[in-house]
């Protein structure tokens, strides 16, 4: 039996090189990818049990928004994507 549409379809991916879309850079080399694929395990679907699929949808969203503007990435030197942003725009 196929699958409804709403399943089968990707979610939509931010361009290559960019965190969220935002335009902020990271790594595109398949060690940071994997690194990334990594910290996701481990930190979000290892420690979740997801009985629905809509649960499933909130809590990686919500990883999503966490990993993008709230925690500190090394690549940007230890700064959040909104304190890059800042420090950029006052640069230009």
């Amino acid at each position: 039996m196929p699958r409804p549409p709403s399943i089968a379809r990707a979610p939509s991916l931010p361009p290559v090189g960019t965190i969220g879309g935002g335009g902020y850079p990271v790594t595109t080399s398949s060690a940071g990818r994997l690194r990334f694929n990594g910290k996701f395990r481990d930190e979000c679907l290892n420690a979740e049990w997801f009985p629905t699929r809509r649960e499933a949808v909130v809590v990686i969203e919500e990883y999503r928004r966490h990993f993008n503007e709230a925690r500190p990435h090394s690549a940007l030197g230890y700064q959040t994507q909104s304190e890059f942003a800042a420090l950029e725009r006052q640069a230009c």
